[in-house]
């Protein structure tokens, strides 16, 4: 079989035995062992440690061939030779059956591991522990249709291995808090009554609820902000519309009529409110920027204020999650109430007489929009009560 030219030039070798009869699947076994024990010694004796040409052994339907005697012991020693190995199996358990205790060795000398799919449950529990937990991302998309179409992204994720333990955790010392104050104050449960621990079974039930419901309850406050903003942001769009082609056609004569003192000083203004209204865009970008990472955050730890609202002393905790939920989820109406003010008095100017007037009055209106823009957060949250 000339086994010792392996290693030495590019070669691939063929070994076919029959998958349904074993009787000589120990000439098979025997094959393997001798030639990895003779690339091993080719390598160290005529390589200085390292083949010239890498050895791949594939090694399909590997538990039918056979037991190699210290393959466990070999695929450890192997690598550093430039020989590899790549067992194939149908499940885990195959390659146990064979090896034992030594199985989990072979398995751990496999820098890679691809599955292709299975059912064998020691095979399923086994990847499970190695890949661990993870924290979930989900990306719910929604489209609202009318006269417009619009899209809204939300953005939730869902730290279960953090945020709702401790949601969990905060639920379980509140309930025992509220036993414990209970029964202390029915005088150690010697005038305790049917109707407290109604009460108490009750609002278990409500927290419970809270918590597997968090997400979905702040979700669904903000398809109603969202709902309120498109249909006032429809009206908006129709009831505001400025016409800058009309505009400029009624100035067109005016502009051709004034001198060049007058076209430099317009030019001037115009250049400084261009700039202050290019300023005004980048900081309406930044509060909308802001505005998301609020509600990322805000969202984020829904499960522990809302962990909090069942308990009497600490409800203000979750009420007042609510009433900033709120404010924020509005803020984006308020804000589109205010460009609709800036879109009237937008409008207005076309019946401005005077281009220095117009100019003036546009620069004055976007730094108002501007403050007011600043400003839609306190407004939003005196409005709801929110801390």
């Amino acid at each position: 079989m000339e086994l010792d030219t392996l290693g030495g030039r590019k070669t691939a070798m063929f070994v076919i035995i029959s998958d349904t009869d074993d009787t000589f699947n120990f000439l098979v076994a025997i094959m393997y062992t001798q030639l990895f024990n003779l690339l091993c010694d080719k390598a160290d004796d005529f390589y200085g440690g390292r083949l010239p040409v890498h050895v791949r052994f594939i090694l399909d339907e590997f538990s039918n061939i056979g037991k190699i005697p210290k393959f466990d012991k070999l695929i450890a020693t192997i690598r550093s030779r430039e020989i590899s190995a790549s067992i194939i199996l149908q499940a885990q358990s195959q390659l146990k059956a064979i090896y034992k205790d030594n199985a989990d060795t072979i398995v751990g000398n496999c820098d890679t591991m691809l599955i292709l799919g299975g059912k064998e449950k020691g095979t399923l529990k086994e990847l499970s522990e190695i890949l661990g937990k993870e924290t979930i991302d989900l990306y719910n998309t929604g489209e609202s249709r009318g006269k417009e179409i619009s899209h809204s992204l939300n953005y939730q994720n869902l730290s279960n291995n953090v945020i709702l333990p401790i949601a969990g955790m905060i639920i379980t010392f509140v309930l025992c808090y509220e036993l414990i104050t209970a029964i202390t104050e029915r005088n150690n449960m010697r005038d305790v009554d049917v109707d407290t621990f109604i009460k108490y079974i009750f609002k278990a039930g409500v927290a419970v609820f809270l918590h597997t419901h968090t997400f979905d309850i702040v979700l669904d406050i903000f398809d109603v902000s969202e709902w309120v903003v498109n249909t006032a942001s429809a009206s908006i769009t129709n009831d505001t519309y400025v016409d800058v082609i009309s505009i400029y056609n009624d100035f067109k004569d005016t502009l051709e009529a004034m001198d060049n003192g007058s076209l430099l000083l317009l030019f001037l203004e115009v250049s400084v409110v261009s700039l202050a209204v290019k300023a005004i865009a980048i900081l309406v970008a930044v509060i909308l920027i802001n505005r998301m990472i609020e509600i990322y955050l805000y969202c984020s730890v829904a499960p522990i204020p809302f962990a909090t609202i069942t308990n009497r002393e600490w409800g203000n905790i979750g009420s007042n999650y609510l009433r900033s939920l709120l404010s924020l989820g509005f803020q984006s109406f308020f804000i589109m109430v205010i460009v609709g003010i800036y879109s009237v008095l937008v409008k207005q100017l076309q019946f401005s007489t005077s281009l220095n007037d117009l100019v003036v009055q546009l620069g004055i209106y976007s730094v108002v929009l501007c403050m007011a823009l600043l400003n839609t957060s306190n407004i939003s949250k005196s409005i709801f009560n929110a801390r």
